[in-house]
């Protein structure tokens, strides 16, 4: 028979209503299962009966559908009318088996000699229980515990006479059903751990998806403010500057910055150029150039063998002082580090650290052929050289050893780059071949034909894109810019070189290198003309015309404000821009100007709400104060 409550208890209200209800309450929780509401379903009634007989039919339903009785022994109870009643119907109707006495007051005492309670000495029990046990019955004494701070699981005392009424009710041992208890303990607490880890992910989750939502909408809302910029930049740049402003408030998006790039090549007054250097001697063009990593100083070789680093070159060659070695240099490259190097016409190398006075030091090792280009690890410890000829050298100064490959085929080699990662090379040949190749080990990860001669090649140095993470421009004698994805090749894989090619000078490209930041590529054609064009976009920012009489054979780039371009009658002219430069110092390029601030209905009109995100990184700050200035803080 199926049974609604496992046990009834029968106490007295008077007495015993705290400690009936802090047993009620661990009975339902003791060695509960963690996905139950209750370890068991026990009846106890809270409502006092001492003068409503009218609840006993509610009294005798519950008694019948209980399986056990547990009855609070005390004098008190004795003398209760009711519980009484509830003794004497699971006398009549139940086994005293199934009676579990619990003594909360009085004294108990049974005598083995009749086989009954010693109603002499016992005033816990009712008359009515007299002669009903025939064996001592089971109880448990709760006359200390009845008073216990507090009445709960955590009570050592209340948890042990906890056990003894559990035990039987569950039907198993003590020491099981206490294991059972700190079991479902444990995986209450490791469930109860998982669920708040899980709500913080769901909180987390949730969130980030508002987030998101609301970075997507500030995004949507930059690209918006970039695309009116382009739309008003042919009739009013000034605004365009401004709506392009408003973007990379709203968020640092890419269309916003090179929207606010175009703007100001178009409000930026001309170029700063100047007449750097000539020759020390008869007119002879420069055969190559390099900028110190922080633009404030330019070495240029000559063809007649002579050589000079130029310190400050916008003020002109006052500050030029010859570089002296024994041989002709060929070729000129600096590292990050500060340290120039030099090829030299009998394939030697030299060097000089950071720029000093003192003589320069030489390899013992020489080249197998004078180096027509070279370019500089990072750190200065690495130079890779290569020769018209066609030998590839990687060159370690630490270790004064050398390795070589073979790069070249029946075409001199006019074009040479190495990858900032310093692993992958390109050459570029007079029958327009452009090859990629490994590094150490020479092998070739691919190439492709451009069908003219190939002039210039460079790798973009900071891996940023909307084309691709690794890029190569390579430039031609018709003019003619090429981009070619080599992210592949990068990996160490071969594969294809996925291209475009933008028409740009008619008269053909001496020498193409992008800026410090990659963000810009600066582009000499062979007319004279030098120009600077915006990677994303591939648009023009500016270009400054030479002569054209005079031509151009070599560019160089020092960081992203200095360009020099040397034409072939030996003028070498350095241009200073800040076009090409980060968001801190277009913004400090717009304040120069200074650009007018937005009128309120154009806010209204453009720029309407502010920001929702907060998680973006912080503006710079000269850009926070050009917001601050034109368009009122809002963001």
């Amino acid at each position: 028979m199926s049974h609604a409550y496992k046990a009834f208890i029968s106490y007295s209200h008077a007495v015993d209503s705290k400690l009936a209800a802090a047993l009620h309450s661990a009975l339902h929780r003791f060695a509960k299962p963690w996905y139950r509401l209750r370890a068991m379903r026990v009846f106890r009634d809270k409502t006092s009966m001492s003068a409503n007989p009218a609840l006993w039919p509610a009294i005798e339903h519950a008694l019948g559908q209980s399986e056990w009785l547990l009855y609070f022994a005390s004098p008190a109870a004795t003398q209760s009318p009711w519980v009484q009643k509830e003794i004497e119907w699971w006398l009549t109707h139940r086994s005293v088996e199934r009676l579990i006495l619990c003594v909360t007051g009085g004294e108990l005492g049974w005598d083995t000699t009749h086989g009954d309670f010693d109603w002499a000495m016992t005033t816990a029990l009712p008359q009515s229980l007299r002669g009903a046990f025939h064996d001592e019955p089971l109880w448990v004494d709760l006359r200390q515990v009845k008073n216990a701070s507090p009445l709960s699981l955590r009570n050592a005392d209340f948890r042990a006479a906890l056990l003894d009424i559990a035990a039987p009710l569950h039907g198993k041992p003590k020491d099981v059903l206490d294991s059972d208890d700190l079991r479902e303990h444990r995986k209450l607490k490791s469930i109860g751990a998982m669920a708040l880890a899980l709500i913080a992910m769901l909180s987390y989750g949730l969130y980030r998806i508002d987030q998101i939502s609301r970075e997507r909408k500030d995004t949507v809302i930059s690209h918006e403010l970039a695309g009116k910029a382009y739309l008003n930049l042919p009739n009013n740049p000034e605004l365009s500057a401004l709506l392009a402003l408003a973007g990379i408030a709203r968020r640092q998006t890419g269309l916003a910055e090179v929207a606010f790039r175009h703007a100001l090549a178009r409000l930026a007054p001309a170029a700063r150029t100047s007449n750097a250097a000539t020759p020390p001697h008869n007119p002879a063009p420069a055969l190559s150039m390099a900028f110190s990593p922080d633009g404030k100083s330019l070495a240029v070789a000559f063809a007649d063998g002579h050589a000079s680093l130029i310190a400050n070159p916008l003020h002109g060659d006052a500050g030029a002082r010859p570089l002296s070695t024994p041989e002709p240099i060929t070729a000129l490259a600096w590292s990050d580090e500060g340290t120039l190097f030099a090829g030299l016409s009998t394939g030697g190398l030299v060097r000089w650290d950071r720029g000093s006075e003192a003589a320069p030091a030489m390899s013992a090792i020489r080249l197998t052929a004078p180096a027509s280009r070279i370019v500089a690890s990072r750190d200065g410890n690495v130079v890779y050289a290569v020769s018209n000829a066609g030998t590839l050298t990687v060159f370690d100064w630490r270790t004064s050893s050398k390795e070589e490959h073979r790069v070249g085929a029946n075409d001199t080699l006019t074009a040479f780059a190495v990858h900032r990662g310093g692993h992958v090379a390109a050459t570029g040949n007079g029958a327009g071949l452009v090859s990629l190749w490994q590094l150490p080990g020479g092998e070739k990860l691919g190439e492709v034909s451009m069908e003219e001669a190939v002039t210039a090649l460079d790798f973009n140095p900071r891996g940023r894109s909307v084309l691709s993470d690794e890029l190569l421009v390579a430039g031609d004698r018709h003019g003619n810019l090429h981009v070619f994805d080599v992210a592949t090749q990068v990996a160490g894989k071969r594969g294809d070189m996925p291209a475009i090619q933008l028409p740009t000078v008619a008269g053909g490209i001496a020498g193409i290198t992008f800026t410090g930041n990659g963000k810009c590529i600066a582009v000499a054609g062979t007319s004279g003309e030098l120009m600077l064009k915006e990677v994303n976009s591939w648009n023009t920012l500016t270009t400054v015309q030479g002569d054209d009489a005079d031509g151009a054979l070599a560019l160089a780039v020092g960081g992203e404000r200095f360009y020099a371009s040397a034409g072939t009658g030996g003028d070498v002219r350095v241009l200073e821009s800040m076009l090409c430069a980060d968001k801190d110092d277009l913004c400090a390029m717009a304040a120069s100007l200074p650009l007018r601030a937005l009128a309120p209905e154009e806010r209204r009109r453009f720029v309407a709400g502010q920001r929702e995100s907060d998680t973006e990184e912080p503006l710079p700050p000269r850009c926070v104060a050009l917001v601050n200035n034109v368009l009122g803080g809002q963001r």
